[in-house]
């Protein structure tokens, strides 16, 4: 037998039939609790300091001293069942409190679900020479930074429930699960019912993935908003991304299954269904997306850029960047790079921001042959806006004057020759700049 490699949360309010078993204490921060007697409290730091003799192949963990590699490799060949010691006499471990004592409880040998099922821990390992608890992976393929009390041995057992739920989802314990299922597999002696159970996780949330991926990218190409008032499933403000995942769920039963165990089960459960994880595959498809763009340019070689800037809701400058180019296939063109803040409307700024994105984008500024801006002065100006110091660094871009922002500018012009219709917008321009300023002029 190996260890399980569940990464569910436990149910802290699983019925304990031990009277000594723990519960969880008010301080969650402390280590040790509050033992009466020195030597308690110092127990769980000098765990592997008590045992009197060392022995790699001893079947208590304390009890294995400095761990190198060739410890790891016999543990790893032989796995864990014959060091968890579950019929070990534990009254030794006994430690008393302020006002009651504790001792560990075999219980902790299995976790249940929160589908009612029980599942063995089979990397929980029992010292009965020091009365602490391990964990078989961390103790054997851990960072040995010292940061996992289940390296150097955990017996705080009035915090054990929370504790040993809190390590077994932690990172450091999955990363030293697949270390140990990695080494054992490399020797070809990993358990089957292990390897079956591995496989079987990861064909689950292989599933759920493939249900929430076309849903996220579905809404992200239409530009549809993906949440709502609430993220609750069951309700009718929970937003598109939710609310498409139960209409998918009508006609799938998985996926109904896994809405109704994990759905709304709360933060520390892993469901792939809550909002970070929209953004996780949002950034994740947006970085992709972006690549092929920045690698259809360098295939083409030669682009021109667009660049403008205007505030947000916030009244945070934001700097438009657009790419545009002729496609291998002889089509144009025009892509959309990415917003970058800008705290200065200089030309000088202005290039400097251009160039840095060209730089993190890998795009050779030298190939650049064309540059689109607004007639605004910062832009235009012949000898410090934008397209001069762009032209500074490659005479061969030449600068177009944006069409559109052209066509507005004699409209404005043209206005101007009717009193009545400038003083009227002139009008409109002044309420718009008084309500979108109100901090500035403190009217309200």
């Amino acid at each position: 037998m190996t260890p399980q490699l569940d990464v569910q949360a436990e149910n802290p309010g699983d019925n304990n039939p031990n009277p000594l078993e723990e519960t969880v204490g008010d301080d969650l921060n402390s280590r040790a609790g509050e033992p009466i007697n020195e030597s308690s409290s110092l127990q769980s730091e000098t765990a592997t300091e008590q045992c009197p003799t060392t022995d790699s192949l001893s079947t208590d963990p304390a009890r294995w001293g400095k761990i190198d590699e060739s410890v790891r490799a016999y543990w790893a060949r032989k796995g864990p069942e014959s060091v968890q010691n579950k019929d070990a006499n534990v009254k030794a471990s006994e430690r008393h409190y302020k006002h009651q004592k504790r001792l560990f409880s075999k219980t902790h040998f299995k976790r249940k679900h929160l589908n009612g099922e029980y599942l063995p821990r089979e990397w929980l390992l029992y010292s009965p020479s020091t009365s602490c608890v391990f964990c078989f992976a961390c103790r054997l393929f851990g960072e040995g930074d010292g940061q996992s009390l289940f390296e150097s041995g955990y017996n705080d057992w009035k915090h054990a429930t929370r504790r040993i739920a809190e390590h077994e989802n932690s990172d450091s314990h999955r990363k030293a699960m697949f270390n140990y299922i990695n080494r054992a597999a490399a020797d070809g002696v990993i358990d089957s019912q292990l390897k079956k159970q591995f496989e079987s996780q990861c064909n689950y949330w292989s599933e759920v993935l493939q249900r929430v991926v076309p849903v996220v990218k579905f809404l992200s190409e239409r530009g549809l908003a993906f949440r709502g008032s609430s993220e609750i499933f069951g309700r009718a403000d929970n937003g598109n991304y939710m609310g498409i995942l139960e209409l998918i769920s009508e006609f799938d039963p998985f996926l109904k299954s896994h809405i109704q165990l994990y759905g709304n089960a709360g933060v520390g459960t892993p469901s792939y269904l809550s909002s970070k994880t929209c953004d996780e595959f949002i950034e994740l498809m947006s970085n992709r997306v972006l690549s092929e763009i920045i690698a259809e340019v360098k295939v083409t070689k030669y682009f021109s850029i667009c660049i403008d800037s205007t505030p947000d809701m916030t009244h945070i400058d934001q700097l438009t960047f657009i790419i545009r180019y002729v496609s291998p296939e002889g089509l144009v063109e025009e892509r959309f790079l990415k917003f970058l803040p800008i705290s200065s409307h200089t030309g000088k700024a202005l290039c400097d921001a251009a160039l840095t994105v060209l730089h993190e984008m890998d795009i050779d500024i030298s190939n650049c042959r064309g540059q689109c801006y607004d007639n605004a002065a910062n832009m235009a100006g012949v000898y410090n806006g934008l397209q001069a110091h762009i032209k500074d660094i490659n005479p061969l871009v030449e600068w177009v004057p944006c069409a559109a922002h052209t066509l507005n500018l004699a409209g404005v012009n043209s206005m101007n020759c009717c009193t009545e219709t400038a003083d009227f917008f002139n009008f409109i321009q002044t309420l718009f700049n008084f309500c979108s300023n109100p901090q500035l002029d403190g009217r309200w």
